[in-house]
């Protein structure tokens, strides 16, 4: 994908580029030939063209393969739901939405990162650390502490044939900072906890120039002025800010983007769950 960064100007305008395109290999796969343990329902050509249409609609071209990806990725999370708690949204057309559409919007600010792997913190269900595996082609790792849902990440990445770049790391952020300390381009964070705590937990495992991208719903000014000031504390400052709304529900969307530009002022991680009890700011 050709990188265009969302700009932020006060307005909900947002350019951005389009998906980098699939290899041959991913290209030449089939819809049925990645469906592995989910039974194809006979929407699911529908959902693959719905997914493209809202996905344009917000300025992100994605590839019928993607696409297709996506939707599985979906389904599996949604089969997997039945025995794991793993997302409180159990309707199809709403998980398409509230799930993959939302981590497709986050791929332009990806995309003009610098080059490297990615860390999705509290990855969950797999958003939008699968997504951007399968739109970006970079190495990205799933941090997720609970053991059940990490299982279910592996289960997940090998039924999306993604082992060669995607791996699962079932520890908490701070642990994860001392096995790889500095070794992300990218980490992105999706409705896990408070700006302050964000920056934190994300500065350690952050190179020099890396980015944390803070997915939120509508951010308030009062935690962007605290995010703002632990990000100080840390090595890290904010670089933008966008506003937006899903389509067609109109859900509000804040995405956040801080730069790693110094080294933090104490000594980080600190200890596991301090970020949150007690945040910098």
């Amino acid at each position: 994908m050709k990188a265009i960064r969302a700009q932020y100007s006060g307005s909900n305008q947002r350019e951005f580029g389009t998906c980098e395109p699939a290899t041959k290999a991913e290209t030449d796969r089939t819809a049925s030939s990645i469906m592995f343990h989910v039974k194809q329902s006979d929407s699911y050509n529908r959902d693959i063209d719905g997914l493209r249409e809202l996905a344009a609609a917000i300025g992100v071209e994605i590839s019928l393969t993607m696409a297709a990806e996506l939707i599985t990725h979906v389904e599996l999370l949604l089969e997997a739901n039945t025995r794991v708690n793993l997302t409180s949204i159990r309707d199809r057309d709403a998980a398409i939405r509230l799930h993959a559409l939302d981590s497709v919007a986050v791929l332009p600010y990806v995309q003009e990162a610098k080059p490297g792997p990615v860390a999705d913190l509290g990855s969950g269900g797999g958003f939008p650390g699968i997504p951007i595996a399968l739109c970006s082609h970079r190495s990205v790792a799933l941090v997720e502490s609970i053991a059940k849902k990490a299982k279910y990440l592996s289960d997940a990445v090998e039924s999306l044939d993604l082992t060669d770049r995607v791996t699962v790391s079932p520890l908490r952020a701070e642990e994860e900072a001392i096995e790889r300390p500095q070794y992300y381009s990218v980490v992105v964070a999706r409705a896990l906890s408070s700006l302050p705590s964000l920056v934190e937990l994300a500065s350690p495992l952050l190179k020099t120039g890396g980015v944390l991208i803070a997915m939120k719903g509508k951010a308030e000014d009062i935690e962007l002025q605290a995010g703002a000031a632990a990000a100080a504390k840390v090595g890290m400052k904010q670089v933008s800010l966008d506003r937006y709304t899903l389509p067609p529900e109109g859900e509000a969307r804040s995405v956040v983007v801080y730069v790693k530009s110094g080294r933090p002022a104490i000594r980080l991680p600190r200890n596991i769950g301090l970020a949150q009890k007690k945040p910098l700011a």
